[in-house]
């Protein structure tokens, strides 16, 4: 992997700086196949037809780990999230917005309902929202 003249290193070439050098080679035999492994995904990234390449950065997070010493201190905190993730959220937020919405429309039914029941009523001669009380039932406990 080669950098072009005023090119910053990717997060891959700097994990590559990080773990090899020149007279000891690899640092261990794992680090030498992550960076294998890194290398083949940015390389089939970027032949994949209708699909954005991933950055560095996603390949360094799906290869090493979000929770790698190196991502971390590398990257930070992370907020990337692969478009896969992306999509997938998505899909979940439409699902749960449509299932909100029919709650909604149901509830919405069931308030027409009860507000066409008390209009109803309310057209009744002999319906009254305050409680009628006989007066009688008041004298007839007192004596």
């Amino acid at each position: 992997m080669t950098e072009t003249l005023g090119e910053s290193p990717g997060l891959i070439a700097l994990f590559r700086k990080m773990f090899w050098s020149e007279a000891k080679g690899w640092s261990s035999m794992e680090a030498k196949a992550k960076y294998d492994q890194m290398i083949d995904m940015k390389e089939n990234s970027n032949t994949e037809e209708n699909v954005e390449p991933l950055t560095d950065n996603q390949i360094c997070e799906i290869v090493l780990g979000k929770k790698s010493n190196f991502v971390k201190k590398m990257i930070g905190p992370s907020k990337l999230t692969s478009n896969v993730a992306l999509s997938q959220q998505n899909q979940e937020m439409a699902k749960t917005i449509e299932e909100q919405a029919k709650k909604i429309e149901e509830q919405d039914n069931r308030l027409q309902v009860v507000e066409d029941f008390i209009k109803f009523m309310k057209e009744q001669p002999s319906f009254s929202l305050t409680p009628s009380v006989d007066p009688a039932l008041f004298d007839s406990q007192s004596q």
